[in-house]
Protein backbone atom coordinates (compact mmCIF):
# COMPACT_ATOMS: atom_id res chain seq x y z
CA UNK A 1 0.00 0.00 0.00
CA UNK A 2 1.05 3.34 -0.92
CA UNK A 3 0.85 6.74 0.96
CA UNK A 4 0.65 9.77 -0.41
CA UNK A 5 1.32 13.14 1.20
CA UNK A 6 0.37 16.61 0.07
CA UNK A 7 1.08 19.90 1.46
CA UNK A 8 0.29 23.67 0.46
CA UNK A 9 2.57 25.45 2.23
CA UNK A 10 2.11 29.49 2.40
CA UNK A 11 2.39 32.81 4.43
CA UNK A 12 -0.41 32.13 7.10
CA UNK A 13 0.04 28.42 7.16
CA UNK A 14 0.77 24.87 6.09
CA UNK A 15 -1.95 22.17 5.29
CA UNK A 16 -1.29 18.74 4.86
CA UNK A 17 -3.38 16.12 3.47
CA UNK A 18 -2.21 12.20 3.62
CA UNK A 19 -4.27 9.34 2.18
CA UNK A 20 -3.37 5.87 0.48
CA UNK A 21 -4.43 5.02 -3.22
CA UNK A 22 -7.51 3.29 -1.78
CA UNK A 23 -8.44 6.64 -0.22
CA UNK A 24 -9.69 4.28 2.69
CA UNK A 25 -7.80 6.29 4.99
CA UNK A 26 -7.81 10.14 4.34
CA UNK A 27 -6.46 12.81 7.01
CA UNK A 28 -5.68 16.60 7.47
CA UNK A 29 -2.91 18.06 9.86
CA UNK A 30 -2.12 21.81 10.03
CA UNK A 31 0.90 23.91 11.07
CA UNK A 32 2.47 27.62 10.75
CA UNK A 33 3.43 29.32 7.54
CA UNK A 34 6.17 28.20 5.20
CA UNK A 35 6.84 30.53 2.74
CA UNK A 36 10.18 30.83 3.45
CA UNK A 37 10.49 34.16 2.03
CA UNK A 38 8.35 35.85 4.92
CA UNK A 39 9.43 33.32 8.19
CA UNK A 40 12.77 31.70 6.85
CA UNK A 41 13.86 28.56 5.65
CA UNK A 42 14.10 27.27 9.32
CA UNK A 43 10.84 28.07 10.20
CA UNK A 44 9.48 27.16 7.19
CA UNK A 45 11.25 23.64 7.16
CA UNK A 46 9.81 23.16 10.77
CA UNK A 47 6.35 23.56 10.05
CA UNK A 48 6.58 21.66 7.01
CA UNK A 49 8.28 19.06 9.48
CA UNK A 50 5.31 19.43 11.79
CA UNK A 51 2.82 19.01 9.51
CA UNK A 52 4.20 15.76 8.20
CA UNK A 53 4.26 14.06 11.62
CA UNK A 54 0.61 15.52 12.47
CA UNK A 55 -0.68 13.81 9.29
CA UNK A 56 1.48 10.66 9.59
CA UNK A 57 0.09 10.16 13.22
CA UNK A 58 -3.35 10.94 12.37
CA UNK A 59 -3.57 7.80 10.05
CA UNK A 60 -1.10 5.84 12.42
CA UNK A 61 1.53 5.00 10.30
CA UNK A 62 5.92 6.08 10.43
CA UNK A 63 6.92 8.29 8.04
CA UNK A 64 8.84 8.20 5.46
CA UNK A 65 5.68 8.13 3.15
CA UNK A 66 6.27 6.77 -0.13
CA UNK A 67 5.77 9.95 -1.74
CA UNK A 68 5.38 14.11 -1.15
CA UNK A 69 3.86 16.74 -3.17
CA UNK A 70 4.65 20.14 -1.74
CA UNK A 71 3.64 23.17 -2.94
CA UNK A 72 5.06 26.39 -1.50
CA UNK A 73 4.46 29.60 -1.90
CA UNK A 74 7.70 32.07 -2.43
CA UNK A 75 9.48 29.63 -4.61
CA UNK A 76 10.11 31.84 -7.88
CA UNK A 77 13.91 30.81 -9.18
CA UNK A 78 15.51 27.44 -9.75
CA UNK A 79 17.72 28.61 -6.33
CA UNK A 80 14.72 28.81 -4.82
CA UNK A 81 13.35 24.84 -5.95
CA UNK A 82 17.00 23.63 -4.92
CA UNK A 83 17.07 25.07 -1.22
CA UNK A 84 13.69 23.89 -0.24
CA UNK A 85 14.30 20.57 -2.14
CA UNK A 86 18.05 20.47 -0.06
CA UNK A 87 16.19 21.05 2.93
CA UNK A 88 13.08 18.96 2.96
CA UNK A 89 15.10 15.80 1.98
CA UNK A 90 17.20 15.92 4.81
CA UNK A 91 14.09 15.47 7.05
CA UNK A 92 13.74 11.52 5.76
CA UNK A 93 10.18 12.12 6.19
CA UNK A 94 9.58 11.13 2.26
CA UNK A 95 10.65 8.59 0.19
CA UNK A 96 9.90 10.55 -3.17
CA UNK A 97 9.73 14.30 -3.12
CA UNK A 98 8.21 16.88 -5.48
CA UNK A 99 8.44 20.48 -4.73
CA UNK A 100 5.83 22.38 -6.64
CA UNK A 101 5.11 26.35 -7.18
CA UNK A 102 1.29 26.75 -5.23
CA UNK A 103 0.09 28.36 -7.83
CA UNK A 104 0.48 25.22 -10.28
CA UNK A 105 -0.97 23.03 -7.16
CA UNK A 106 -3.96 25.30 -8.04
CA UNK A 107 -3.25 24.83 -11.78
CA UNK A 108 -3.53 21.26 -11.53
CA UNK A 109 -6.87 21.46 -9.44
CA UNK A 110 -8.60 23.04 -11.78
CA UNK A 111 -7.07 21.66 -15.38
CA UNK A 112 -5.27 18.08 -14.42
CA UNK A 113 -2.82 19.50 -16.37
CA UNK A 114 -4.67 19.43 -19.38
CA UNK A 115 -5.77 22.90 -21.09
CA UNK A 116 -7.45 26.04 -19.44
CA UNK A 117 -5.68 29.65 -17.36
CA UNK A 118 -6.12 30.05 -13.97
CA UNK A 119 -6.37 33.65 -12.57
CA UNK A 120 -5.73 33.46 -8.68
CA UNK A 121 -7.26 36.64 -7.31
CA UNK A 122 -6.78 36.52 -3.31
CA UNK A 123 -4.24 38.51 -0.89
CA UNK A 124 -1.65 38.32 -3.82
CA UNK A 125 -2.26 37.22 -7.47
CA UNK A 126 -1.30 34.77 -10.17
CA UNK A 127 -2.14 33.93 -13.74
CA UNK A 128 -0.85 30.40 -15.00
CA UNK A 129 -1.17 27.60 -16.97
CA UNK A 130 0.59 24.84 -18.46
CA UNK A 131 1.69 25.34 -21.85
CA UNK A 132 1.36 22.63 -24.71
CA UNK A 133 4.71 20.92 -23.74
CA UNK A 134 3.51 20.32 -20.25
CA UNK A 135 5.47 23.17 -18.85
CA UNK A 136 4.12 25.30 -15.99
CA UNK A 137 4.08 29.00 -17.14
CA UNK A 138 2.88 31.83 -15.25
CA UNK A 139 2.76 36.15 -15.31
CA UNK A 140 2.40 38.91 -12.56
CA UNK A 141 3.29 36.30 -9.05
CA UNK A 142 6.07 38.19 -8.21
CA UNK A 143 5.03 38.92 -4.66
CA UNK A 144 3.52 42.46 -3.21
CA UNK A 145 6.48 44.35 -3.56
CA UNK A 146 7.33 43.85 -7.28
CA UNK A 147 4.32 41.96 -8.71
CA UNK A 148 0.65 40.82 -7.57
CA UNK A 149 -1.40 42.84 -10.01
CA UNK A 150 -4.94 42.54 -9.36
CA UNK A 151 -4.97 41.31 -6.05
CA UNK A 152 -6.47 42.40 -2.19
CA UNK A 153 -3.08 43.60 -1.70
CA UNK A 154 -2.65 46.13 -4.35
CA UNK A 155 -6.19 47.12 -4.38
CA UNK A 156 -5.66 48.61 -0.73
CA UNK A 157 -2.07 49.71 -0.96
CA UNK A 158 -2.98 51.91 -4.35
CA UNK A 159 -5.94 53.60 -2.93
CA UNK A 160 -3.75 54.29 0.55
CA UNK A 161 -1.52 55.79 -1.70
CA UNK A 162 -4.03 58.07 -4.01
CA UNK A 163 -5.41 58.82 -0.31
CA UNK A 164 -1.85 60.56 0.48
CA UNK A 165 -1.22 61.64 -2.64
CA UNK A 166 -4.11 63.63 -1.91
CA UNK A 167 -3.65 64.48 1.28
CA UNK A 168 0.08 66.40 -0.36
CA UNK A 169 -1.99 68.41 -2.60
CA UNK A 170 -0.64 66.88 -5.70
CA UNK A 171 -3.96 65.39 -6.40
CA UNK A 172 -7.47 66.47 -5.32
CA UNK A 173 -8.71 64.23 -2.19
CA UNK A 174 -11.03 61.23 -3.14
CA UNK A 175 -14.52 61.52 -1.77
CA UNK A 176 -14.19 58.59 0.62
CA UNK A 177 -11.27 58.98 2.50
CA UNK A 178 -12.47 59.52 5.88
CA UNK A 179 -14.90 56.70 5.82
CA UNK A 180 -11.81 54.87 5.12
CA UNK A 181 -9.42 56.20 7.35
CA UNK A 182 -12.89 55.27 10.22
CA UNK A 183 -12.51 52.01 8.86
CA UNK A 184 -9.04 52.18 10.03
CA UNK A 185 -9.45 54.31 13.03
CA UNK A 186 -7.38 57.10 12.32
CA UNK A 187 -8.43 60.63 11.35
CA UNK A 188 -5.48 61.80 9.84
CA UNK A 189 -3.94 60.33 6.36
CA UNK A 190 -0.19 61.30 7.46
CA UNK A 191 -1.25 58.30 9.84
CA UNK A 192 -1.82 55.93 6.98
CA UNK A 193 2.14 55.31 6.65
CA UNK A 194 2.68 54.48 10.78
CA UNK A 195 -0.05 51.53 10.84
CA UNK A 196 0.96 50.26 7.21
CA UNK A 197 4.83 49.90 8.08
CA UNK A 198 4.57 49.16 11.81
CA UNK A 199 0.95 47.52 12.69
CA UNK A 200 -0.93 45.47 9.69
CA UNK A 201 0.59 43.12 7.44
CA UNK A 202 -0.23 41.90 4.32
CA UNK A 203 -3.05 39.93 5.20
CA UNK A 204 -4.61 42.59 7.23
CA UNK A 205 -4.34 45.05 3.97
CA UNK A 206 -5.74 42.68 1.98
CA UNK A 207 -8.71 42.33 4.27
CA UNK A 208 -9.93 45.66 3.63
CA UNK A 209 -10.18 45.18 -0.14
CA UNK A 210 -14.03 44.46 0.30
CA UNK A 211 -14.65 47.69 2.03
CA UNK A 212 -12.36 49.47 -0.48
CA UNK A 213 -14.50 47.77 -3.72
CA UNK A 214 -17.62 48.69 -1.77
CA UNK A 215 -16.63 52.54 -2.30
CA UNK A 216 -15.86 52.21 -5.54
CA UNK A 217 -19.76 52.02 -6.66
CA UNK A 218 -19.65 56.24 -5.14
CA UNK A 219 -15.92 57.23 -5.44
CA UNK A 220 -14.75 57.68 -9.12
CA UNK A 221 -10.94 57.84 -8.26
CA UNK A 222 -11.34 54.24 -6.39
CA UNK A 223 -12.95 52.92 -9.70
CA UNK A 224 -9.96 53.76 -11.86
CA UNK A 225 -7.56 52.21 -9.27
CA UNK A 226 -10.01 49.13 -9.75
CA UNK A 227 -10.08 49.39 -13.31
CA UNK A 228 -6.51 49.46 -14.01
CA UNK A 229 -5.88 46.80 -11.56
CA UNK A 230 -8.36 44.69 -13.48
CA UNK A 231 -6.67 45.60 -16.75
CA UNK A 232 -3.33 44.46 -15.44
CA UNK A 233 -4.60 41.16 -14.54
CA UNK A 234 -6.13 41.08 -18.19
CA UNK A 235 -2.83 41.65 -19.74
CA UNK A 236 -1.25 38.77 -18.01
CA UNK A 237 -3.82 36.52 -19.13
CA UNK A 238 -3.54 37.98 -22.15
CA UNK A 239 0.65 37.24 -22.41
CA UNK A 240 -0.31 33.92 -21.05
CA UNK A 241 -3.34 33.20 -23.57
CA UNK A 242 -0.68 34.04 -26.47
CA UNK A 243 1.58 31.41 -25.42
CA UNK A 244 -0.70 28.74 -25.04
CA UNK A 245 -3.80 29.22 -26.99
CA UNK A 246 -5.93 27.85 -24.61
CA UNK A 247 -9.53 29.89 -24.98
CA UNK A 248 -11.14 28.48 -21.25
CA UNK A 249 -10.15 30.84 -18.11
CA UNK A 250 -10.78 30.03 -14.59
CA UNK A 251 -10.90 32.96 -11.92
CA UNK A 252 -10.37 31.36 -7.99
CA UNK A 253 -9.50 33.26 -5.08
CA UNK A 254 -11.16 35.57 -2.60
CA UNK A 255 -11.98 38.41 -4.51
CA UNK A 256 -14.17 36.23 -6.45
CA UNK A 257 -16.78 36.51 -4.30
CA UNK A 258 -16.87 39.76 -5.08
CA UNK A 259 -18.82 40.43 -8.60
CA UNK A 260 -18.71 43.55 -9.18
CA UNK A 261 -14.95 43.64 -9.30
CA UNK A 262 -15.04 40.35 -11.12
CA UNK A 263 -17.23 41.80 -13.37
CA UNK A 264 -14.09 44.46 -14.20
CA UNK A 265 -11.69 41.57 -14.64
CA UNK A 266 -13.94 39.74 -17.02
CA UNK A 267 -14.82 42.97 -18.53
CA UNK A 268 -10.78 43.61 -19.28
CA UNK A 269 -10.63 40.28 -20.21
CA UNK A 270 -12.48 40.18 -22.97
CA UNK A 271 -11.56 43.11 -24.36
CA UNK A 272 -8.13 41.67 -24.85
CA UNK A 273 -8.80 38.59 -26.16
CA UNK A 274 -11.75 37.19 -28.30
CA UNK A 275 -14.21 34.00 -27.87
CA UNK A 276 -12.93 34.13 -24.43
CA UNK A 277 -14.43 31.77 -21.64
CA UNK A 278 -14.48 32.38 -18.52
CA UNK A 279 -15.31 30.56 -15.19
CA UNK A 280 -15.47 31.35 -11.56
CA UNK A 281 -14.28 27.77 -9.85
CA UNK A 282 -13.42 27.07 -6.32
CA UNK A 283 -9.92 25.46 -6.47
CA UNK A 284 -8.17 23.92 -3.53
CA UNK A 285 -4.00 23.49 -4.17
CA UNK A 286 -3.56 20.73 -1.63
CA UNK A 287 -6.27 18.65 -4.04
CA UNK A 288 -4.07 19.44 -6.78
CA UNK A 289 -1.11 18.08 -4.99
CA UNK A 290 -3.16 14.63 -4.51
CA UNK A 291 -4.24 14.47 -7.83
CA UNK A 292 -1.07 15.37 -9.46
CA UNK A 293 0.46 12.38 -7.72
CA UNK A 294 -2.20 9.89 -8.39
CA UNK A 295 -2.29 10.65 -12.19
CA UNK A 296 1.60 10.14 -11.94
CA UNK A 297 1.09 6.52 -9.97
CA UNK A 298 -1.84 5.81 -12.18
CA UNK A 299 -3.93 5.80 -9.42
CA UNK A 300 -7.71 4.57 -10.26
CA UNK A 301 -9.67 7.57 -11.58
CA UNK A 302 -12.30 6.78 -8.92
CA UNK A 303 -10.02 6.81 -6.40
CA UNK A 304 -9.17 10.49 -7.34
CA UNK A 305 -12.77 11.38 -7.75
CA UNK A 306 -13.39 10.05 -3.71
CA UNK A 307 -10.28 12.44 -2.91
CA UNK A 308 -11.90 15.00 -4.80
CA UNK A 309 -15.37 14.92 -3.10
CA UNK A 310 -14.13 14.68 0.45
CA UNK A 311 -11.85 17.92 0.29
CA UNK A 312 -14.41 20.01 -1.31
CA UNK A 313 -16.37 19.09 1.98
CA UNK A 314 -13.62 20.97 4.03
Amino acid sequence: MKWFLGIDGGATKTEACITNEYVDKIALAYSGPSNYQTVGIKRAIKNIEKATIQACRAVNIEPPVDYACIALAGINSPLDYETMISELSKLDLFAKLRVIHDGEAALYAATRGKKGIIVILGTGSLVAAYDNKGNYIRACNWGHLLGDEGSAYRIVIKTFSRILKGYDGRLSKIKTQYEILEILKIKNPSDLASIVYTKMNNEDIAKLAPFIIQKAMEDEEILKILENEAEQVAECVKVIHEKTGWDEVYLTGGLTKNFFYVNLVEKEIKKKINNIKIKILEVKPILGTILLMFDEEKIQEENAKKVYEILLKF
